[in-house]
């Protein structure tokens, strides 16, 4: 409504607007007839407002007065409060955001109601109001056992969410009034050293919940716990404060749309990482089940995000959400789904579930959960993120990655539709975390008026110079991807030899890199034995080490290398995975390990290991004979010429059958012709012991460092020691130059007796 020009000044205006509008309100309100309250329903209170008031969205608040037979009200020191001005507060709703219960020392709102789990929301609109400035609104909130709220301030609050009001919710058990009421006590914080510290409320609700709603029933598992195989169970001791609760793809959600509970939906779209994904609704009818009934308004289930999978060549389909929590909590997190492709059959759309990179859903499908087409479903987790409560915060990451998707359609669709964490009182009983506070908060208001100006133009200045520089770290990471999605693109790789895993996959297959699976470890990094789900077989994950000097360069030689080479003493090149900075190449298991093993370093491990064969003469050359042919065949093959660089019997890999395999191609070189007198200028790389020493001195590689390199090996295999053994003295510690030795003095039968 225009209000028609008026006589006063503006400031005018700004000082008795407020009051009008309380007096209107006053005056409408209090001709409606008393709300009728069940104890088992839900209650709104309107603080500082005496009776009885309607909402914009329909819904009825009680006044402080007209509700005097289920709540009572302990503080005289506190008053009913307006706000000093409207600039701010204009568009928000009268009721409950024009009123507020404001003191400078502890009062306390009691309800009378049924016992149960119930939902606790605290309204706030952080303005200054008469006789109280906002920045002074330092307040501690708990209720019975819990500290729902310490040291907090709505103003900081919101101002660093860009919100003009809060709400805070929390769920907790209230008994019968025999064992205690409901008491929700607001005390300004002693912490500030200030007289001026206050503390306000501008709105409370009680709503009951529905039995096993959040919280576990009587028989249930729990909720699954990430990193264990154990359920946890969330009891009636247990207090919680909401953290979110999003509407995945979709618009937020005002309260109306849950019209027994009044739950807000807020949009996922600042947490949902990726600019490829849009978003997809249905009108399809949501159908739900016994468990899921109560989850989420039908319009939750109806909306998801879409990636369009061809956006860019050997992008990994994935949806990640990144949600701040604070440190130190355990979070109770819910996903909800719902399958609305009446088209899709078991197993079709499998997919995986990620929780701060640790797998929660390997194989998950809708459809075989025996849930149905447009049946709503809810899967709960529960993670600990460890560290201080008043170090602030830290991200929390949620991933769904499709697994099978209809390489045909050229858009996956999310089956998540719906996120809500839950943030889980501490042993002692505590809910809050570290305040947003801003440096001095006990400085006087003046002060800080005066430093806003000079405060705001610094903080400007800041976020332009980091977004410049994001912008730019943005764009030098996509060149940077673009540069590796060509190196390894199909063109180049042998596609039906070489398959590209999902981090999830490979995450599930060691078991998060348990380091039980560990079964060795080089110069890319560690490996680790792992179960390839997608053709039912063992394979060996090598994944590049943070303190490797390797790197992309000889992650993208060997893919390129192996992917095009097959051969029977060749290791088998399976697939790789790059995501983020995680590089991993995964090959055929090798059961019996490498030749060094079998060679000496079961001797070097103090005696027999019951894992370790000790090798006879025949075995010895058949492994030889077998290594030799992989090496001719890298040597002369008609696909590319290939000089290994770091032949070595770590390097010889030895299957089921004791055949040998040679591994290991990150620093090999690629060439062109076969006349063993072409060299490459190089730097030096390879393993002391094995290199070449024209290769050394020279610095040109040429075939003949490897022939020389698997001269060492059957030396090794002769003398059954390794090639550097810091055991010896003086020059028994290099076998080349103990080898030498025993040529020059004709020792070399008693070599082969004293080190066999």
């Amino acid at each position: 409504m225009r209000l028609p020009p008026s006589p006063f000044p503006n400031n005018i205006i700004s000082t008795f607007f407020p009051f009008l509008l309380f007096l209107l309100q006053s005056i409408t309100v209090h001709s409606s007839s008393p709300v009728q309250y069940d104890p088992q329903h839900a209650i709104a209170v309107n603080c500082g407002f005496l009776h009885n008031s309607t909402a914009v969205d329909g819904r009825q608040w009680v006044g402080e007065t007209d509700s005097a037979s289920i709540l009572s009200f302990h503080g005289p020191g506190s008053k009913p409060v307006i706000p000093l001005s409207v600039d701010r507060s204009y568009s928000l709703d009268p009721t409950p955001y024009m009123t507020a219960r404001a003191s400078r020392s502890t009062f306390t709102y009691t309800f009378h109601i049924g016992s149960g789990f119930k939902f606790i929301r605290l309204h706030f609109n952080p303005v200054s109001y008469s006789g109280f400035q906002r920045s002074t609104a330092f307040f501690t909130v708990k209720s019975g056992p819990y500290t729902l709220l310490n040291n907090f301030n709505a103003f900081l609050a919101i101002d660093s969410l860009g919100l003009k009001s809060i709400v805070k919710e929390f769920t907790l058990y209230v008994p019968d009034d025999d064992d205690g009421p409901l008491s929700i006590t607001f005390s300004p914080s002693r912490t500030i050293p200030s007289d001026e510290t206050f503390a306000f409320v501008n709105g409370i609700e009680v709503v009951p919940m529905p039995l096993g709603l959040y919280y576990t029933m009587e028989g249930d598992a729990g909720a699954y716990v990430v990193g264990q195989t154990c359920g946890f169970h969330i009891g009636k001791d247990i207090a919680m404060e909401l953290a979110y609760r999003l509407n995945v793809g979709d618009m937020k959600l005002s309260s109306v749309h849950d019209t027994n509970m009044f739950r807000e939906w807020t949009d996922d779209l600042n947490h949902i990482i990726g600019s490829s994904v849009f978003p997809v609704t249905s009108a399809n009818r949501i159908k739900y089940t016994k468990t899921s009934k109560d989850g989420a308004p039908h319009r939750v289930y109806q909306s998801s995000w879409s990636m369009n999978r061809n956006l860019q060549v050997g992008e990994e389909v994935s949806f990640t959400w990144k949600l701040p929590v604070d440190l130190g909590f355990r979070y109770l997190i819910r996903l909800h789904f719902c399958e609305l492709d009446y088209e899709v059959k078991s197993g079709q759309k499998e997919f995986s579930i990620l929780i701060n990179n640790q797998m929660v859903e390997h194989k998950g499908d809708l459809i075989r959960w025996g849930v149905g087409i447009g049946v709503a479903i809810y899967k709960d987790y529960l993670v600990t993120v460890r560290g201080d409560r008043m170090m602030g915060k830290t991200d929390l990451l949620v991933a769904l990655y499709p697994n099978n998707y209809d390489q045909s359609t050229e858009f996956v669709d999310a089956v998540i539709k719906g996120i809500e964490i839950f943030k889980l009182r501490n042993p002692d009983d505590n809910l809050a975390g570290r305040n947003p506070v801003i440096s001095h908060p006990h400085a006087s208001t003046k002060h800080r008026l005066r430093m806003r100006t000079s405060i705001n133009d610094i903080a400007t200045l800041i976020i332009v110079f980091v977004i410049l520089i994001n912008v730019i770290v943005h764009q030098f990471c996509e060149l940077k991807e673009r540069s590796w999605s060509v190196n390894i693109s199909p063109s180049l790789i042998d596609e039906a030899l070489c398959r590209r895993f999902s981090f999830a996959e490979i995450s599930f297959a060691t078991n998060n890199f348990d380091k039980k699976l560990e079964i060795g470890r080089g110069g890319f990094g560690k490996v680790y034995k792992g179960v390839n789900n997608g053709i039912e077989k063992t394979v060996a994950i090598k994944r590049l080490g943070s303190e490797s000097v390797q790197g992309e360069k000889e992650f993208i030689s060997e893919i390129k290398t192996l992917s095009k080479l097959r051969h029977k003493n060749l290791v088998s090149l399976v697939g790789y995975c790059n995501f983020g900075v995680e590089m991993i190449i995964v090959y055929d298991y090798m059961e019996h390990g490498t030749f060094a093993d079998h060679l000496h370093k079961n001797k070097r491990n103090g005696g027999n290991n019951g894992d370790v064969t000790p090798l006879t003469w025949a075995e010895r050359l058949d492994i030889c004979l077998g290594a030799a042919r992989g090496l001719d065949y890298l040597h002369t093959n008609s696909e590319q010429d290939v000089i290994h660089r770091d032949v070595k019997s770590e390097n010889i890999l030895l299957d089921l059958h004791w055949v040998a395999k040679v591994a290991d191609f990150g620093i090999c070189k690629v060439g062109t012709t076969s006349h063993t007198s072409t060299h490459f200028s190089t730097d030096v790389k390879g393993t002391i012991g094995y290199l070449d020493p024209e290769y050394f001195s020279t610095r040109r590689l040429t075939k003949k460092s490897d022939v020389y390199a698997f001269g060492v090996v059957l030396w090794e295999a002769l003398c059954g020691r390794p090639v550097v053994d810091t055991r010896m003295e003086g020059e028994q510690r290099s076998l080349v130059l103990w080898v030498k030795r025993c040529f020059k003095e004709g020792m070399v039968d008693q070599l082969i007796v004293i080190l066999v």
